[in-house]
């Protein structure tokens, strides 16, 4: 969101293939972050697709080129930021804050950090059942925070 908010029409994330990274459970971490946030752009109505996560290894350089290419094309039908919902400079600003802020609040960060360890405790990272999570335990919160941040 902060890269957003800093003027980016888009975010790109990279990290090791999924059960292939050191972290042992970082980048299963990383794709719980990012669909959360992909929730969150949904609500303040900007396309999902505005935040990428890519798994590469460092031995790919050529799916890191296609990646990046693919993006650019796709980015480029979507539009700059903001053009979805037709917004003047001043709201564009005004809703890219308040998603901002949004992950900045305590009761947001503590409902993600519950369903974080609710998928741990499980001991897998099935991604329905993190897309499942996001929306019925982590949505309601977000709406209810944003819908605050924007009145």
């Amino acid at each position: 969101m902060e890269g957003l908010a800093a003027g980016a029409d888009a975010v790109l994330v990279g990290g090791c293939k999924l059960g292939e990274c050191k972290y042992l459970t970082g980048n299963f971490q990383a794709l719980f972050m990012s669909e959360a946030v992909k929730a969150g752009l949904k609500l303040l109505g900007l396309s999902p697709q505005r935040l990428r996560v890519e798994w590469l290894s460092a031995a790919e350089p050529n799916k890191l080129v296609e990646t990046l290419r693919a993006y650019y094309e796709e980015l480029s039908r979507l539009g700059p930021l903001g053009q979805e919902k037709n917004w003047s400079e001043q709201d564009k600003t005004r809703y890219l804050q308040a998603g901002v802020e949004l992950w900045k609040q305590q009761s947001v960060r503590i409902a993600y950090g519950r369903l974080l360890k609710e998928l741990h405790a499980q001991k897998r990272f099935l991604f329905q059942e993190m897309q499942a999570l996001i929306q019925n335990k982590l949505v309601p919160k977000l709406k209810a925070n944003l819908e605050k941040l924007l009145a």
